[in-house]
């Protein structure tokens, strides 16, 4: 358990960087489980290993420090996280009343596409086809095109 004089950190950025990365691993995520929002945030980028920290937290505990950031301010974030957290996160988030939202589909994609070629790769790979068809069909529209292509592509 983590005194709890070790969740307040040094206001200096430098001095909390140094108080924060000398605790165990364990401890750290202990402290970033107590915190919500923006504080949250905060410790996690304090740490020397913030992409382990970030795999480390419950599907519930992303979902609402997403929810709490908004999508849009959580892209550093949401580039750390693992394909289990990423896929619990758009379950909760694309669905309405059983049905895709294609307005919330179309968001996410922007949102994956901010967090650069790489995530967006992982996610397509990472993602039962059954469930991408539908949450792409939405966003996107396959045209045909007469003759042959100009140029073959990978």
């Amino acid at each position: 358990m983590v005194d709890d004089a070790f969740l307040t950190l040094p206001a200096d950025p430098q001095e909390a960087r140094e108080v924060f990365n000398r605790l165990p691993m364990e401890h750290q995520l202990e402290i970033i489980l107590r915190q919500r929002g923006p504080e949250r945030v905060r410790s996690i980028f304090l740490s020397d290993h913030p992409k382990e920290l970030m795999q480390r937290l419950p599907e519930l505990e992303v979902f609402l420090t997403v929810k709490e950031l908004g999508r849009k301010d959580a892209v550093d974030l949401l580039s750390l996280t693992t394909s289990d957290q990423l896929q619990y996160l758009l379950d909760l988030d694309v669905w309405k009343k059983g049905r895709l939202d294609p307005d919330r589909v179309a968001r996410w994609l922007e949102i994956l596409l901010e967090c650069g070629e790489d995530r967006v790769r992982q996610f397509l790979e990472s993602t039962d086809p059954e469930e991408l068809a539908p949450l792409l069909s939405k966003s996107i529209h396959v045209i045909k095109v007469e003759g042959e292509p100009t140029e073959v592509m990978d």
